[in-house]
């Protein structure tokens, strides 16, 4: 529903159960994600989906014009990622 070329952050997680559904283990990346987008604002950051090439970074943050890159994930196995 929300995933066709973008990606929507909600401020009120319960909002978004309410109107896609919940599933702990399908939305988990999804959640977290939005916990980082939503912790980046509270922090002042002006935020972006960010591209390197073809590559998606998850977050650019901007704040005073120092900027910052955010990658979300829940565990790191290789270390090239």
């Amino acid at each position: 529903m929300f995933e066709i070329g973008e990606k929507y952050y909600f401020e009120d997680i319960g909002l978004r159960n309410s109107i896609v559904g919940f599933n702990q283990r399908a939305d988990l990346h999804k959640l977290l994600e939005n916990v980082v987008y939503i912790h980046l604002l509270h922090q002042g950051y002006t935020v972006f989906v960010g591209k390197s090439g073809n590559r998606e970074i998850d977050f650019t943050g901007d704040k005073n014009g120092a900027k910052i890159y955010v990658q979300v994930c829940l565990t790191l196995y290789h270390e090239e990622t």
